[in-house]
């Protein structure tokens, strides 16, 4: 959204909000901001000198007070909630703030590209002006001014840091739960987070406008520029002639497709894949070629024989007793059902059956491979769901 349109929401929802009236907490930030502001302007060093003093003398007597254990003096709901609706709208004006920036930037590469493009003066003369530009934008325009000068407060990281810490212990305080939303608490808890993330966005905008600049004084064709220009002259020029004794209603024909082309000599005959030669055959070579494998080694080379397995699955549930396992059924298997792909095989079909359930223990698959060599798997123990009336037994 544009500055004007994120200053409207703020209208909008500073409307909504209690506004601050006439108050002790009022007065006294104003108070306090004077003072500060003409500690840090006034030219009369004797006149600094007294306001620091009686700052530091203010200062020391309450801390001197509270480290002798005497009472704190506690604030009013009044003063609380006039302290959080002033910074509740500070905190609400930095989003068009940051957007009024972004803008200032944006309106500045415009104006910079539009005197580029209009070439008159010496191209090295706009190119050393606008460089030099380029270098001072954050104190080209007001609110580049003004964003240097807070951007050298923002990149504190301790100030960042003191101010995290100043809001939580705010929003720690015992009537912030009675005077703030959800909303407010969620808003005051980001500043941080949003100021960083405003800054990135100048920042970025700024890069930006250095990298168009940078880009079209490096591409930037001058001569095809004008050839551009002189047509476009010339085209001027014409419609001017034309002007003058044509009608309202009078066109102009304009063939849309070239004319004709006289051309001398046009190729006839064009490439066939067909006029070449075949590719000379592959040498013949003696090599040792690997044997031919049977359709039985193949097939001991493969995946499980899942409907053999589904086959035996089926017949060991179908029997009245319940008291074998997986791991048992595997080893009454033949020995070509008895690979290691074959206990996968099992688990599979296993898995999304209702009659089957996992204990928690596990038992040993003895696997037999292809080549008659053993090896011993580690898998869940499986055995069959016990019936309800086996229960009841």
């Amino acid at each position: 959204m544009t500055s004007h349109a994120l200053e409207a929401l703020g209208v909008v929802q500073r409307l909504l909000r209690d506004r601050a009236t006439l108050s002790e907490h009022r007065i006294a930030t104003i108070i306090a901001a004077v003072r500060k502001f003409n500690a840090t302007a006034n030219p009369d060093r004797q006149s600094r000198i007294s306001i620091l003093d009686a700052e530091i003398e203010r200062l020391s007597a309450e801390r001197n007070r509270l480290a002798d254990g005497m009472e704190i003096e506690q604030v009013s709901a009044e003063y609380m909630l006039e302290g959080f609706t002033e910074l509740l709208q500070l905190v609400a004006a930095l989003p068009s703030d940051f957007s009024r920036v972004d803008e200032a930037f944006g309106a500045l590469r415009g104006s910079i590209l539009a005197d580029f493009r209009a070439e008159q003066r010496n191209a090295g003369e706009v190119i050393d002006e606008y460089l030099r530009k380029a270098d001072a934008l954050m104190t080209a325009t007001p609110e580049g001014r003004a964003f240097e000068g807070a951007f050298a407060l923002l990149r504190d990281d301790e100030l960042l840091l003191q101010l995290r810490q100043d809001l939580t212990a705010l929003l720690d305080h015992p009537l912030s739960a009675e005077i703030l939303m959800d909303g407010d608490r969620v808003e005051l808890r980001g500043t941080v987070g949003f100021i960083r993330e405003g800054i990135e966005s100048v920042l970025a905008q700024r890069h930006r406008v250095s990298a168009t600049l940078r880009d079209y004084i490096v591409t930037h064709d001058i001569a095809r520029d004008r050839e551009l220009d002189d047509v476009l002259r010339q085209l001027e020029q014409s419609m001017t002639v034309w002007m003058q004794s044509a009608g309202p209603r009078d066109t102009v024909p304009i063939s849309f497709l070239p004319s004709e082309t006289d051309i001398e000599h046009l190729r006839e005959r064009f490439y066939d894949p067909l006029d070449d030669d075949d590719p000379p055959l592959l040498a013949e070579r003696d090599v040792e070629r690997p044997g031919t494998l049977t359709l039985e080694e193949i097939r001991q080379r493969g995946g499980p024989t899942l409907a053999a397995l589904a086959e035996r699955l089926e017949k060991s549930l179908g029997l009245s007793n319940d008291t074998w396992s997986a791991g048992a059924l595997f080893d009454g298997f033949p020995e070509d059902l008895k690979r290691p792909v074959e206990v996968l095989g099992l688990l599979l079909l296993a898995t999304d059956r209702g009659d089957l359930e996992r204990v928690d223990e596990y038992e040993d698959f003895t696997a037999v491979r292809p080549d008659g060599s053993r090896s011993e798997l580690l898998a869940p123990r499986l055995q069959p769901t016990v019936r309800e009336e086996s229960r009841g037994d």
